[in-house]
C-alpha cells in the first residue's frame, strides 16, 4: 500500500546507501510506479515479487519491514513481519499501534507524511545490526499473543466469564 510514497523514502535510503535493495511482495509493477522509479533513479535496486506463497522466506530474507499505510484494520502483514522476527517501520495509526511498541519491535512514525522521518528511521535500523537483533527477538516474543491459540483462549475466558 502507498507504493509511491514508499518509493520516496526509498530514494532517499538509495542516495546514501546505492546497494539497498526495496523488495515488493505482493505488489505488481504499474505503468505509474516504472515511471516514478524512473524519474527516483531507483529502478535497478526494486524488486517485484507479485504474488507469493513463500512470504515467510521472503520476509527472513529482509531487514527491515516498511509498512506505510494511512489507514489499517489489524495488519496481518505487518504480523507476517513480526513473526519472521523483523523489525518493521509503520504509521502511528490504529492497528500499527496495537501491534507495535514503538522503539521496541520498531518505530511508529506520527506524522504518517513524513518521508523524512521514515527515511532516517530505516537508516538507523540498518546502520545498527545489534537494535535489529534485539528488536527481532522482542517481535518473535510479541507477536505469539496474537496466535491463534492464545485468541481462542482469552475468546474462551470471556464467555466463561458471562455465562
Amino acid at each position: 500500500k502507498n507504493h509511491p510514497f514508499l518509493f520516496s523514502v526509498f530514494a532517499q535510503i538509495a542516495a546514501q546507501r546505492p546497494g539497498a535493495q526495496l523488495w515488493l511482495i505482493g505488489a505488481q509493477p504499474t505503468p505509474e510506479l516504472i515511471a516514478l522509479a524512473e524519474k527516483l533513479q531507483i529502478t535497478k535496486q526494486i524488486r517485484y515479487f507479485g504474488q507469493r506463497r513463500d512470504v515467510p522466506e521472503l520476509l527472513q530474507g529482509s531487514d527491515v519491514f516498511v509498512f506505510p499505510s494511512f489507514s489499517e484494520g489489524l495488519p496481518v502483514s505487518v504480523m507476517e513481519a513480526m513473526a519472521s522476527g523483523i523489525p518493521i517501520v509503520a504509521a502511528d495509526i490504529r492497528g500499527n499501534r496495537d501491534l507495535i511498541i514503538d522503539g521496541k519491535g520498531g518505530y511508529l512514525i506520527e506524522n504518517a507524511l513524513d518521508d523524512r522521518e521514515y527515511a532516517s528511521k530505516i537508516t538507523d535500523l540498518i546502520n545498527n545490526p545489534e537494535k535489529i537483533k534485539e528488536m527481532t527477538a522482542f517481535n518473535l516474543d510479541r507477536v505469539l499473543i496474537f496466535s491463534i491459540d492464545n485468541v481462542k483462549k482469552q475468546m474462551t475466558d470471556i464467555y466463561e466469564e458471562y455465562i
